[in-house]
Formats: structure tokens, C-alpha cells, sequence
């Protein structure tokens, strides 16, 4: 791109505002980049957040919500708990608390803050995954008795390893003659 930049009668630099839409259409694709690679599981939050304070300026406008709610086995009400567990432990006031979905990237890494929001973040991060990690996947609709003949270790059944030949009925119901 060519630089098309004049002074403006004040004395600062005037941009022309094809050179700013190109700029800001460079921000978007890596922003998108990276979402996507978090999505497939590429990135991890630590790369982009580590991208973000050392290479790539334009990954500090991602909202923390999309950030965490884009990554795998994570959704948009995981990531509200987690952001509003990071301010509860920031001690934020309900009332004065900024709203978990307006939190960005740079919010969360700036410096002025000594490293409590990150800190805070990452601690609401770990929470969370110890939280999920007790229960297996898809837990209201599995069971956590162990399968007939499972070891003592496998006390818990993800629902991908239930077969259907593995499922017993419950009961059996015969119906009751009638007399007649």
C-alpha cells in the first residue's frame, strides 16, 4: 500500500481513508486466522494471548468471549461463567462491573493492571476445567456406574464408549393376565 498521508491544517498526519479500510480489512483476516485456528484446535489461548502482547496488535480487539466460547468443548455459557468468575474474583462490584461480553484481549493484558486480570482469568480458566473434568461428557444423559465387568478405574462412562450392545434394559415389564 502507498502511503497517502498529508498534514492536516492542525499539524497532524491526514490518512486517507482507503489506506485505513485496508488496514482494518489486514486486522480483520488475523483476527479470523486466529479465531479459526483456536476453533480446530491449533492455538491455544496462551498463543494468541502471548501473539497478541508481542506480535500482533490487531488480536488485542478480540473479545474474550469469542475467544473462549470459539475454542473446542467450550460454548458461549462456559465462557460467560468464566468471565463472570474472573470478575467475582477480581471484586468487582455487580453494579459497577463492566460487562463480561465488552472484556477484550487488551483489557485483559494491560499493563496497568500488574497482571491481576490475567492472573484472575486463568485462575477462572482452571476452575472451570476442574469443574468439567469430574463429570464425563454428556453427563445428565450417561451414566457413572460402571459398565458389568469394567475395572474399578473406569468408574465413570464417557458417553462415546457406550454401545448400544452394552446397554441393558432396566426392566422388563409382562403384562398380567386378565381374568375374565
Amino acid at each position: 500500500m502507498t502511503s497517502a498521508t498529508t498534514n492536516s491544517p492542525n499539524g497532524r498526519p491526514h490518512v486517507a481513508p482507503t489506506e485505513l479500510a485496508g488496514h482494518r480489512a489486514i486486522a480483520n483476516a488475523i483476527r479470523a486466522d486466529h479465531l479459526a485456528a483456536v476453533a480446530v484446535g491449533a492455538l491455544d489461548l496462551n498463543d494468541v494471548l502471548d501473539a497478541a502482547m508481542h506480535d500482533e496488535p490487531a488480536l488485542r480487539r478480540i473479545h474474550l468471549a469469542q475467544l473462549l466460547a470459539g475454542q473446542q468443548k467450550v460454548g458461549p455459557t462456559a465462557a460467560q461463567r468464566i468471565l463472570t468468575r474472573m470478575l467475582d474474583t477480581l471484586g468487582t462490584p455487580q453494579g459497577s462491573r463492566q460487562d463480561w461480553r465488552t472484556l477484550t484481549v487488551s483489557w485483559l493484558c494491560d499493563q496497568r493492571a500488574g497482571g491481576r486480570r490475567y492472573l484472575a482469568f486463568k485462575d477462572a480458566i482452571s476452575r472451570e476445567s476442574s469443574r468439567t473434568a469430574l463429570l464425563p461428557r454428556g453427563f445428565p444423559y450417561t451414566s457413572l456406574l460402571p459398565r458389568p465387568g469394567a475395572s474399578p478405574t473406569d468408574a465413570t462412562v464417557n458417553a462415546t464408549q457406550v454401545r448400544p450392545a452394552d446397554v441393558q434394559p432396566r426392566t422388563t415389564v409382562t403384562p398380567v393376565p386378565s381374568h375374565r
